[in-house]
């Protein structure tokens, strides 16, 4: 029987052993017929490289890195990777114009402080790939995110990163395993424009302790040259990106702020599902706060049919589809409990949402909600406070009200008024801060509603800003002078005092190593961090001939003497003779120093 040879495109992978170690190389070839005979695949194992440098030079290193190569005649396919660190990327081969290649990669400044980290994004897109990548980061945007609150740094918890691709369903995080128990600011670089080229954006997931059983997540983040974005998948085309918000670049916070109820639950042929959902799997996003960021705390919910007011379902456990219910029930009624924490304090916040049993219909819900202090958003409340409410509805809203109370006090009505498409209510000004609670009620014209308290939501009163610590570095806003910065402490302290011992007279010999020259001391009556330590030489030897290098320890048994279990903390050397000396202790983060005496030895290696 005769066989048409047909022309055919390939791509495909293949794993290549050379040297030892094992390199994905991904191959494409066009226009093949069976009668070409076998294909041979070059030697070459050596991926494209992207190096990637700032402006001064420093050369970044790579979190994570993801690829796509596709073909317009190759439909419904895709080769992805996705690798972490600086691994070279897949080979790829015989890549002509006609395929597309997508790229995006997360690195950071490897020398940044543990709590003050710097992370880039860079993403492009062409057809074809012959030769190597390079990125001109000069005209990045950035924002910064603050991630941090009482409660998560008493557990402790980890930030994980993942670069999400939307149309091939991949959601993958990678956690560091150690807890952090302090703040930590993230600047956040830069280009992205147009959102839709190629769907795949930055996602950060914290957990929450060691059980791990509450978490955040960021939802996806694009920065460009002058906003952010914060993004999730549509619910009507998973492959598509819907913008939560978009603002001029600055400041987002994580862990604090109010985290109000963004479910909307709607009756798809009976089944009941909550809205929004991410990546069509379990909602991250059912709780949020005014950045945008999802929240999974500890929360149940119970399902009635009514009337008669029999359980169709209840679990502590909140996915996207909740429970089925037939057309017995004439309406369903969800009530939610999650946990909600503002400065040391837990709350239980609640949300009840009524809708009517039938095939289509969906509850309002709240899209965003903004605190702003004196026009600026903030997660506490003093002057000229206002509440910016958006909510989406199937169906035209009937009422939607907001209540206030003050330190567990009355409910107070809040005049509310739509104004340019959101729901805007007037806080009242009050001398004393006291903690607010927030209540928001939505109907729409056929009586489906939802009502959301809000307890613990923020701090209102003049004098606010004295009673929040939002780094929480132990200084409250009112006396810190940087209170996004939880590196810059400000705690009153009489000062640090320097304390230089004697090691004594020693003789060296030409090429010996280790020999102590200086013991001294630091005091401080408060936790200090200790960046650098300078040094002045003197004497009548030539120290930037004689001394091929000079060591830092720190001496943890006091004695003056270089020991087994002194650790080091730096080394140095001189640049000329009599000249200073710097030791630099704050890579890859500074020395902690706790109230008290600390004590160090410097040591030389003498030129041979």
């Amino acid at each position: 029987m005769a066989v048409r040879d047909e022309p055919i495109n390939i791509l495909f992978g293949t794993d290549v052993f050379a040297d030892g170690e094992r390199y994905n190389v991904w191959q494409a070839f066009e226009n093949r017929h069976g009668s070409d005979g076998e294909l041979v695949v070059p030697a070459r194992v050596r991926g494209l490289a992207f190096p990637l440098q700032t402006e001064s030079g420093k050369t970044l290193q790579f979190v994570e890195q993801s690829l796509e190569v596709t073909h317009p005649e190759i439909h419904g396919s895709a080769l992805i990777q996705r690798y972490g660190g600086d691994m070279p990327t897949t080979t790829l081969r015989n890549l002509s114009d006609n395929f597309h290649v997508n790229y995006m990669g997360l690195a950071e400044d490897g020398d940044a402080h543990p709590q003050d980290r710097k992370l880039y994004m860079v993403k492009h897109s062409q057809q074809g790939m012959s030769e190597d990548l390079h990125f001109d980061l000069s005209n990045s945007g950035s924002t910064q995110l603050l991630i941090g609150n009482s409660f998560w740094n008493r557990e402790g918890y980890t930030v994980g990163y993942g670069l999400n691709t939307y149309d091939a369903d991949i959601n993958i995080w990678s956690n560091p395993i150690e807890l952090t128990h302090k703040s930590s600011l993230l600047t956040l670089h830069g280009q992205e424009e147009d959102i839709a080229a190629w769907p795949t954006f930055l996602s950060l997931y914290v957990p929450i302790g060691e059980d791990q059983t509450t978490a955040a997540h960021s939802n996806e983040i694009s920065v460009g040259r002058t906003v952010y974005r914060k993004l999730r998948p549509s619910d009507k085309d998973f492959t598509t990106p819907e913008v939560i918000l978009e603002r001029s670049s600055g400041i987002m916070l994580m862990g604090q702020g109010p985290r109000y109820f963004a479910g909307g639950l709607r009756n798809d042929g009976g089944n009941h599902r909550l809205l929004p959902s991410h990546i069509g799997s379990i909602s991250s996003s059912w709780i949020m706060d005014s950045w945008g960021n999802g929240y999974r705390p500890e929360s149940k919910y119970r399902a009635l049919c009514l009337p008669g007011d029999s359980e169709l379902s209840s679990s502590d456990f909140i996915q996207e589809y909740l429970f089925f219910a037939d057309s017995e029930c004439t309406l369903v009624q969800v009530d939610f409990e999650y946990t909600t924490s503002l400065g040391e304090e837990e709350y239980t916040s609640s949300a009840r949402v009524q809708l009517n049993n039938l095939d289509g219909a969906a509850a309002p819900r709240i899209a965003m909600l903004e605190l702003l202090d004196d026009g600026v958003i903030s997660h506490y409340a003093r002057r000229n406070a206002k509440l910016f409410l958006s909510l989406e509805s199937q169906l035209p809203l009937n009422s939607v009200t907001t209540e206030l109370a003050l330190g567990g006090g009355d409910w107070l009505p809040l005049e509310t008024a739509p104004v340019d498409g959101r729901y805007v209510a007037q806080l009242p000004e009050v001398s004393e801060s006291a903690v607010a609670d927030l209540r928001i009620v939505a109907t729409d014209s056929a009586g489906n509603s939802m009502q959301n308290t809000v307890r613990g939501a923020f701090v209102l009163g003049l004098n606010a800003a004295t009673v929040v610590d939002t780094d929480n570095d132990g200084t409250v806003d009112s006396e810190d002078a940087q209170p996004f910065n939880p590196r810059f402490q400000q705690a009153p302290s009489s000062g640090v005092k320097f304390n230089s011992g004697t090691a004594g007279d020693r003789e060296a010999s030409p090429g010996e190593e280790d020999v102590v020259v200086q013991v001294l001391s630091l005091e401080t009556d408060v936790e200090s961090e200790l960046n650098t330590l300078t040094l002045q030489a003197s004497g009548s030897g030539d120290d930037g001939l004689d001394i091929a290098r000079a060591k830092l320890y720190l001496d943890n048994n006091n004695n003056g003497n270089l020991d087994e279990g002194d650790t080091i903390l730096a080394s140095s050397g001189f640049q000329a003779d009599d000249g200073e000396l710097t030791f630099q202790l704050d890579l890859p983060g500074p020395l902690a120093l706790e109230p008290g005496e600390s004590h160090f030895i410097v040591t030389y290696d003498f030129v041979q």
